[in-house]
């Protein structure tokens, strides 16, 4: 749901180049919010292939809406209801 602003000349690619990222790939992106919703990328590197049920994927972000047992990030709704705490 994050719209990411990459540029042939202005991104640094590692382990892909622009004309090779693919649907499927795991990217890690890092780049500044540009103020109206997009993220202009200064480097993407490729991780692997996307395995469904088996990749580990990290979002980061603002937590919003946060409520007992629920709460935002970005696009997503995390839901914590039934987590174990440790101390």
């Amino acid at each position: 749901g994050q719209e990411i602003i990459a540029e042939r000349t202005g991104t640094v690619f590692d382990v892909t180049s622009f004309d090779a990222l693919a649907v499927g790939d795991v990217i890690e992106v890092s780049g500044f919010p540009n103020g109206v919703g997009q993220l202009r990328a200064t480097r993407i590197e490729r991780k692997g292939d996307f395995v469904d049920g088996q990749t580990e994927v990290e979002v980061t972000g603002e937590v919003a809406m946060l409520s007992a047992s629920t709460f935002r990030l970005n696009d997503f709704t995390v839901d914590y209801g039934r987590s174990t705490r440790y101390a």
